[in-house]
């Protein structure tokens, strides 16, 4: 198992232990926030180039401290356009008033398809962090995502293990 991967999985397990403490915050599922998370979501590269920018959305399925959450995103600049699926599993590490911070783990595929001609895609580990703050109607979100994959022979001539780190912001629901 190669390093990079080797801390994705050290990542999910940590969170996966963190379980029982994250649970513990909340006593009863009403008072946890909505059951389900749709939004809007803006993104840039936190490494190489920062004209890419990236926009698209995010659901969360929450079932007390657990959840589900899936996301998509299109981008565009920097000499190439993307795209970026995934989903996993979330656990909320901490809550505080109408504020909280999960994590999430899971699997996601990412293509980029350059103006030179290349075109790529893969898929690998996908993890996540994000706060989100509750404003009434209104759901703020600032979070960092981070998808790990590897390019094959099909997509490239020689093989080699990528990145795609992204600040992302979002509103919605």
């Amino acid at each position: 198992m190669c390093g990079v991967a080797r801390s994705r999985v050290w990542a999910l397990v940590a969170l996966l232990a963190t379980a029982p403490a994250a649970a513990a915050q909340t006593p009863d599922a009403s008072a946890a926030g909505p059951a389900v998370r749709l939004q809007a979501l803006g993104s840039v590269p936190m490494t190489g180039d920062h004209r890419h920018v990236a926009g698209g959305a995010l659901v969360q399925l929450r079932l007390g401290s657990a959840s589900v959450v899936g996301l998509g995103m299109a981008g565009k600049g920097g000499q190439y356009e993307s795209l970026l699926g995934g989903g996993g599993v979330g656990l909320r590490l901490w809550r505080l008033g109408p504020a909280d911070v999960t994590g999430f783990a899971g699997y996601g595929v990412y293509r980029e398809e350059g103006w030179t001609g290349i075109r790529r895609d893969a898929g690998g580990a996908l993890v996540g962090l994000f706060g989100t703050v509750d404003l009434g109607p209104v759901a703020l979100t600032v979070g960092a995502i981070d998808l790990v994959g590897r390019y094959s022979k099909d997509d490239v001539a020689e093989p080699f293990w990528f990145r795609v780190p992204r600040l992302t912001f979002g509103v919605g629901l």
